[in-house]
């Protein structure tokens, strides 16, 4: 074995990068205060590592109330934005929507399972997926 051998071995390994456990994932919800008028599909785009979303959830009326959780298991992504009838609140009658968005954060380079899921709680409409898709972050 040449000397520079153990040298070299030394060398890369104070070069390598320590093993470290996945980032925890930081996400934040923000909601429309004002009924949205378009229901297209949710935008959804990776960026260096975090995941952007943009989208509707279409409500019963205007009287609902809002928020949104975010879960990651492994390389998937479960988003879920609810809609809760503020009974007793007057309001329009009609169906309309929120605009929301969506930021989670701390995710590693890769390709991610995006799902993204419209529930009610309080009202006869059904939860549906809004979108289901793979999304790569840099």
């Amino acid at each position: 074995m040449p000397r520079w051998f153990p040298i070299l071995i030394l060398a890369l390994a104070a070069c390598a990068e320590p093993f470290a456990p996945p980032a925890e994932l930081e996400y934040g919800v923000g909601f429309g205060t004002m009924p949205a008028a378009t229901r297209d599909a949710p935008a959804v785009s990776g960026r260096r590592g975090e995941i952007l979303i943009s989208g509707v959830v279409p409500t019963p009326n205007g009287c609902q109330g809002l928020r949104g959780h975010v879960e990651r298991d492994g390389r998937e992504l479960l988003v879920r934005i609810i809609a809760r009838s503020r009974a007793g609140s007057p309001c329009e009658e009609g169906s309309t929507g929120f605009a929301y968005q969506v930021m989670a954060r701390g995710l590693e380079r890769g390709a991610y399972r995006v799902r993204i899921f419209h529930v009610y709680e309080d009202v006869e409409w059904p939860a549906s997926l809004a979108f289901d898709e793979v999304v790569s972050v840099r």
